[in-house]
């Protein structure tokens, strides 16, 4: 089983949250891949379901055999405490794969961009947040770690360009989300 949790946040105000408890066949996967990237989710949070202790999933994990030994520590990212019906490295290398895909920057930068199509802020009198030497500086550095030396860069600068012609608010978004993505890759790769 895996589950997405896919949500966009604005002002720190919820705008989407979708939850989904699945098994996971290489036809699901791709499925939830799919569902990710149509619907503009920008930061899609994938995990691996548990079984907390107290819970109906959980006495029915320990009827049948399927609880594994050792502690649980609640964190859903790389494990479950049950045995999957499809098997543990199954679910493990079908996880990788989601989140591996959704993360690579040409999917992520493709989501920023429908998200940017949909998403309609009220007008702030033309002012970007935050525009002052801090934020350029944030700019170029960021442009210079996603538009030279990252492999997505082409993509990045695809987004920024299309960016421009929407605003200087989709432009700023653009910048931000770019961010967002860029570090979700980097904690895809420590693990």
């Amino acid at each position: 089983m895996i589950f997405i949790i896919a949500t966009n946040f604005r002002c720190e105000r919820l705008l989407s949250a979708v939850r989904f408890f699945l098994s996971i066949s290489t036809y699901c996967s791709f499925q939830m891949i799919d569902f990710i990237q149509e619907s503009g989710v920008i930061t899609a949070m994938v995990g691996m379901l548990n079984a907390p202790q107290g819970t109906k999933l959980y006495e029915r994990m320990e009827k049948e055999g399927r609880i594994l030994e050792g502690e649980f520590t609640g964190s859903n990212e790389m494990g479950t405490n049950f045995e999957p019906k499809m098997g543990i490295s199954t679910l493990v290398s079908g996880y990788q794969r989601v989140v591996r895909a959704i993360y690579e920057p040409k999917n992520f930068y493709y989501r920023v961009k429908i998200f940017l199509e949909n998403y309609h802020p009220k007008a702030h009198r033309n002012k970007v947040k935050g525009s002052g030497f801090g934020t350029l500086s944030a700019f170029f550095k960021s442009s210079f770690q996603l538009g030279v030396l990252s492999k997505g860069r082409i993509h990045y600068w695809k987004l920024l360009g299309w960016s421009l012609s929407k605003g200087m608010n989709a432009f700023a978004s653009a910048v931000k989300f770019s961010i967002y993505g860029y570090h979700f890759r980097m904690c895809l790769d420590e693990k």
